[in-house]
């Protein structure tokens, strides 16, 4: 098991070191996904926030990872206010199709969690009812990264991930004496573009 370990961790630390651009970005991304609820009803969610990510591509052929965070705000059809939050999280494996000094176009495969949470009040004769939604998603996509390089090291990206997603809907009602929560299954898919600047390295 040790001899695993260390030859687990000889590769991955060989394979950080033979990555010829490493490039980190900052940006805003919009997320569109629909979502049919098991028993209840289908959702529009629009998510919108900003968007952070780290892209390596390998010096001696055109193996490419990424990372990204999204971190923002969410609006549905189901609910009227926005005290709300999204975070996404995604790591995609994939090849620079094209891989230039100045200009990058690279395919992965993501997998990655989307989370989205709502809270809100209702009055109900005469009682005050605080209500939270939580959906969390597991998620298999594809994404497309372009990336130019204007300077050594500044530039600007422009990204596409599309997404299958699956999970739970959940949501909760409480009083001040009594709390009940429902859950349901959930599947759909998510289009998430975003553009940004970036910084290699």
């Amino acid at each position: 098991m040790k001899k695993i370990i260390a030859a687990a961790f000889i590769t991955l630390a060989f394979t950080f070191t033979v990555f010829a651009e490493n490039s980190a970005g900052f940006g805003l991304n919009y997320t569109s996904t629909k979502v049919e609820i098991e028993d209840y009803e289908n959702v529009k969610q629009n998510e919108f926030g900003i968007q952070g990510f780290y892209y390596h591509v390998s010096d001696t052929g055109r193996f490419a990872l990424k990372t990204t965070l999204d971190l923002g705000v969410a609006e549905s059809d189901l609910f009227e206010n926005w005290d709300s939050q999204y975070m996404s999280i995604l790591l995609g494996l994939g090849i620079a199709a094209i891989k230039q000094p100045k200009f990058n176009l690279a395919i992965f495969t993501t997998i990655g969690i989307d989370y989205v949470n709502y809270n809100w009040e209702e009055k109900v004769s005469g009682t005050t009812l605080d209500l939270e939604a939580n959906n969390l998603d597991l998620t298999l996509g594809l994404d497309v990264l372009a990336k130019f390089r204007f300077a050594k090291h500044f530039g600007m990206y422009a990204d596409l991930n599309v997404r299958a997603l699956g999970g739970t809907f959940e949501v909760s009602k409480e009083t001040h004496t009594v709390k009940t929560t429902v859950s349901y299954d959930n599947t759909g898919f998510a289009v998430e573009p975003s553009i940004g600047v970036c910084w290699t390295f």
